[in-house]
């Protein structure tokens, strides 16, 4: 668990560019989601009432993914400017054999300069789904 509260501060310390920041909640190019997750509501019976959600300074994303022997990291990325913020989650499997397909909500506490962005949009590893959690742009 250290570690990735480490690998977070890392993560909010270093900011990768995106091609067009401006492009409402369409992927960036150069987005790299790491290995294969989906992002969903979560495990029957009680699953939240949605797969992304900003509650307060917390980002919560549930997640499902293919593993279940090995702790799995994943990183929040982000780019954009103070008008549009993007986010997304890099994943590492750490090379898990295992195929199960576990969820788990994932928390991420949010650093100010993307709480004052105007718009922060999560955006989905299968570039379809992106959720705007915040929107203040007229």
């Amino acid at each position: 668990m250290k570690s990735i509260s480490s690998w977070l501060i890392v993560a909010l310390l270093i900011f990768p560019a995106c091609e067009d920041e401006n492009n409402n909640g369409v992927c960036p190019s150069n987005v790299d989601f790491g290995d294969p997750y989906v992002i969903s509501i979560g495990p029957f019976p009680l699953p939240p009432e949605e797969p992304i959600t900003l509650n307060g300074d917390t980002l919560n994303v549930g997640v499902h993914y293919s593993g279940g022997c090995r702790d799995h990291d994943f990183i929040l990325e982000n780019c954009g400017n103070n008008s549009t913020m993007y986010l997304w989650l890099t994943h590492n499997s750490h090379d898990d054999p295992c195929e199960a397909y576990p969820w788990e909500n994932i928390q991420k506490v949010l650093c100010e300069e993307i709480l004052d962005s105007d718009r922060i949009v999560v955006l989905d590893p299968n570039c379809e789904d992106s959720v705007i959690v915040k929107d203040n742009q007229d």
